[in-house]
C-alpha cells in the first residue's frame, strides 16, 4: 500500500508476501487472493500495489517493468484506540509513610484494538484533582497485552505514601503514560482522579512527654530525694523500644550548670494515649 502510484519508493508499506510454488506456462494466468491487515496510524488516499515475482526468481529479460500493477485510489479511514481509566478501589484510612492499595480498570472506547501490546499506567497523589507538576508519582505498572474495542483490563498496586504528606489528597491514575498506544489525540481522558479527596493521616510517630513531675520543694546537699513523674505517649504510633530517662538537676540561675543524678531504663511498649508513672530515688 502506498500514497502514490509509484511502486518501490520510500512510502510503500509491504502488507503481505504470497508464495506460488507451481509453474506457469506461456500464455497462462493465475489468480491469487490475500487477506491483509492495514497498518494503523494512516488515513487518506492510498493505492494497493501488487508486484509479481517480487524476489526476481523468474528469468524475464527486459520485461520486468510490467510485473507490477496499481489499483484505483481507495480511501483509508483512520482507526484508533481510546483508553479510559476508572478507579475501582481506593485506599482505606491512608496514612503517610504506610502502604496503600489502589485498583483501577482501563476501557478501550476507540474504534480499533490497541496497536501495541504494552504500555505504562501510573498512580499519583495530588492536593488537587488535576494532574499538575506538584503531583507526586507513587508508582508505575506495565500492562502487557492488546485491548480490543470495548474491551478492558483490571490492574492494581500497593504503593507507599510519602512520609511528608497529610490532609485531603486525591489519588490519580494515568493510563498509557508515555503515549505508546495510538489514540488520535484522545488522550485527555487518559487521566482519572478520585471523586473526592481522601484524608491522609500524618506519619505515625510516637511523642513521649514527661508530665506531672513531683518532687519535694527543698533538697539537702548529699541527701536522698524521691522524684515521681509520668511519661505519656501523645503521638499516633506505639513506642516499643528500650527507653532511657535522665534525672538531672539544673541550676535555675545558670542553665549551663547541669548535674546528672541518675539514669533509668527499661524495655517498654507505650501505645498512643497510654502513659506510665515512675518514682526514682
Amino acid at each position: 500500500v502506498a500514497q502514490d502510484t509509484v511502486i518501490g519508493n520510500a512510502d510503500d508499506i509491504v502488507l503481505s508476501h504470497v508464495a506460488r510454488s507451481t509453474p506457469l506456462g506461456a500464455g497462462e494466468t493465475y489468480t491469487q487472493t490475500a487477506s491483509v491487515r492495514l497498518p494503523t496510524r494512516i488515513e487518506g488516499t492510498y493505492y494497493i500495489g501488487v508486484v509479481a515475482d517480487a524476489l526476481s526468481l523468474v528469468i524475464e529479460p527486459d520485461t520486468r517493468s510490467d510485473n507490477s500493477s496499481v489499483s484505483q485510489a481507495i480511501w483509508v479511514a483512520e482507526v484508533y484506540a481510546d483508553l479510559v481509566p476508572e478507579i475501582t478501589q481506593l485506599p482505606v484510612d491512608p496514612t503517610a509513610g504506610r502502604s496503600a492499595r489502589i485498583e483501577w480498570a482501563v476501557h478501550n472506547q476507540g474504534t480499533s484494538a490497541t496497536d501495541v501490546s504494552f504500555w505504562v499506567d501510573q498512580v499519583y497523589l495530588s492536593s488537587t484533582p488535576a494532574l499538575g507538576s506538584s503531583a507526586i508519582r507513587l508508582g508505575s505498572l506495565t500492562h502487557v497485552g492488546t485491548v480490543a474495542v470495548n474491551g478492558s483490563y483490571a490492574a492494581g498496586m500497593d504503593v507507599v505514601l510519602p512520609p511528608n504528606v497529610s490532609g485531603p489528597m486525591y489519588f490519580i491514575v494515568k493510563t498509557d503514560a508515555y503515549g505508546n498506544t495510538y489514540e488520535l489525540g484522545n488522550t485527555a481522558n487518559n487521566v482519572v482522579a478520585s471523586a473526592q479527596a481522601l484524608t491522609v493521616n500524618p506519619l505515625p510517630k510516637a511523642n513521649l512527654q514527661v508530665t506531672d513531675l513531683q518532687a519535694q520543694p527543698v533538697w539537702t546537699a548529699g541527701g536522698t530525694v524521691s522524684v515521681t513523674y509520668t511519661v505519656q505517649n501523645a503521638g499516633n504510633e506505639t513506642a516499643s523500644t528500650w527507653l532511657a530517662e535522665h534525672i538531672r538537676l539544673v541550676n535555675a540561675n545558670d542553665a549551663s550548670q547541669v548535674l546528672d543524678l541518675r539514669t533509668v531504663s527499661q524495655n517498654r511498649t507505650v501505645a498512643p494515649g497510654d502513659a506510665y508513672t515512675r518514682t526514682v530515688s
